[in-house]
């Protein structure tokens, strides 16, 4: 899919990976040499979140608070005069109400360095359900922070809009 879509940054939200020397890991830098993985490492197998990116790129790692609500990754991309910050996020099951606080208090975070964002992951939201109060919180933590979810078409097999894309 990277090769035939000429992508040069793929965002992925759960990758199951280990640290080195994880099978995996070897056949994807076979496969795409012209690619780097950005991933936190964890000891355990587990739904971790990491980013591919071309090799012209220059990486920054953002270590950003701990949220026991989800996991992310938030990574500065930069060529030339280009720079964005990509968040990768995967949310755990988790009460709302502790959530919302925890996203808003990360996306607070991220305003901060004041560059461009796209965040991209797995959410717990039914977004195509306008009218649920979780959605409607959701919305308008994102309206505060002049930010817009831009996946429109179901993502789940429910029907459901659950995978979104946030800029």
């Amino acid at each position: 899919m990277t090769i035939s879509n000429s992508l040069d940054i793929l965002i992925i939200k759960e990758t199951w990976l280990i640290e080195e020397p994880d099978p995996s890991l070897c056949m994807l830098r076979q496969l795409l040499p012209d690619f780097r993985l950005t991933s936190i490492p964890r000891a355990a197998r587990g739904g971790l979140p990491a980013i591919l990116y071309r090799s012209f790129f220059t990486p920054k790692v953002n270590r950003g608070p701990v949220y026991s609500l989800f996991e992310y990754l938030d990574l500065n991309l930069s060529s030339g005069k280009f720079s964005c910050l990509f968040i990768s996020f995967y949310q755990k099951e988790s009460p709302f109400s502790q959530f919302i606080l925890d996203f808003s208090d990360l996306i607070e975070c991220t305003i901060a360095i004041q560059i461009k964002i796209i965040l991209a992951g797995d959410f717990n939201l039914h977004f195509d359900l306008p009218s649920d109060p979780h959605t409607v919180l959701f919305n308008e933590s994102l309206r505060t922070f002049d930010l817009q979810q831009h996946i429109t078409s179901p993502t789940h097999h429910s029907g459901h809009t659950l995978d979104f894309v946030i800029i």
